[in-house]
């Protein structure tokens, strides 16, 4: 999640911080010859982890985007062209994937902007203590045209270099969650001395 944080906060500073003082990032041991796994985005055997993905996510031409910090939903335009008339939504589930919130409004994103703060969200004092956040980008005819999705707990950010915060601490919940139970059936075919 953090990589994709990296992306978010250059997306939103696009025009402040962002690619107008420098033209991309560098990631220290982004292919680390060492073997270790933590803060890479390839391990070991070249496999890639979960950072890989959520940094595609956040760097994707036209991706909603949520502030943990202040709550509020941000639609990010790589685009050299606007998106008139398009709908950010957010749909806050609880642990036991329950819609619980949802809520919608109608943007127009400039070319090679971003809108920012579209939505602000609230969070029920009921809501579970760990709980998800999807969000959709829908063009004016309905269609899905980008996604992101979040997890999220209720715990407070207490400053920087504590490991608190919705984003980081409050988690352990998920480990209450049941076991869930999986059942399949397996077919085999031999063809022309080949199995399936």
């Amino acid at each position: 999640m953090n990589y994709r944080a990296i992306a978010e906060v250059w997306n939103y500073n696009k025009f402040g911080w962002g690619d107008r003082f420098a033209s991309g990032f560098l990631f220290w041991y982004n292919n680390s010859p060492l073997p270790q796994t933590a803060s890479r985005m390839y391990d070991w055997y070249l496999r890639p982890t979960a950072a890989l993905y959520y940094s595609q996510n956040g760097l994707a031409p036209l991706h909603p985007q949520f502030d943990y910090l202040k709550n509020t939903v941000s639609v990010y335009n790589d685009y050299r062209k606007a998106f008139p008339e398009h709908t950010i939504e957010a749909r806050i589930y609880d642990m036991n994937s329950r819609l619980v919130h949802t809520s919608s409004k109608k943007i127009s994103i400039p070319a090679d902007g971003t809108v920012k703060d579209a939505l602000q969200l609230s969070f029920s004092d009921s809501l579970t203590q760990v709980h998800f956040i999807k969000l959709l980008l829908k063009s004016p005819a309905g269609k899905q045209v980008a996604e992101a999705f979040y997890w999220r707990s209720k715990d407070a950010y207490k400053g920087a270099w504590t490991m608190t915060g919705p984003a980081v601490s409050g988690f352990s919940d998920i480990n209450r969650l049941p076991k869930a139970q999986l059942n399949g059936t397996v077919k085999n075919a031999c063809r022309t001395g080949k199995y399936f």
